[in-house]
């Protein structure tokens, strides 16, 4: 699939081992929807997503070629809701990866969840853990995956 420009995802310069990934979620958080190089939105699966990021991004590609997983953070409305959202579905197709992704909307800045919402994590299909939506415990846990994600990662895998 021809992505076009998704000029939303970067691995963020304080984040160099993170992924971060800005688009609108649609459909309740079974995938997202992008603004591509015509200007029109395009719905993408998480089938999609995994082959757009081993294409595209050089943390995940190198990670791959290495056999690691990568850490992945959606700042996309509800792709966290479930296991059968995006978050758990790129997770699964997307073996030992961590995804992190929010279960209620995300603020413009995609840091911060509205409501009583919460950062759900997912690894390899399954819900592992979630924390706190508010802007301080996002930063933290960025902070926190940056430093080591294998570290991150493995802590989940058992």
């Amino acid at each position: 699939m021809d992505f076009g420009l998704i000029s939303s995802m970067r691995a963020a310069s304080d984040y160099d081992n993170i992924l971060l990934f800005y688009a609108h979620g649609y459909d309740r958080g079974q995938g997202v929807t992008i603004v591509n190089k015509g200007n029109y939105h395009q719905r993408v699966s998480p089938e999609d997503m995994k082959s757009y990021l081993l294409d595209n991004s050089s943390v995940i590609r190198e990670n791959n070629t290495k056999g690691k997983g990568s850490v992945i953070v959606l700042n996309s409305c509800q792709t966290g809701s479930n296991e059968s959202s995006m978050g758990g579905k790129l997770s699964e197709i997307m073996k030992g990866s961590l995804v992190i992704a929010p279960n209620a909307n995300v603020d413009a800045n995609g840091n911060a969840v509205s409501g009583a919402g919460k950062w759900n994590i997912f690894v390899n299909g399954k819900l592992v853990d979630s924390f706190d939506a508010t802007q301080e415990k996002y930063a933290e846990m960025l902070k926190q995956i940056n430093e080591d994600p294998s570290k991150f990662i493995e802590q989940y895998e058992k």
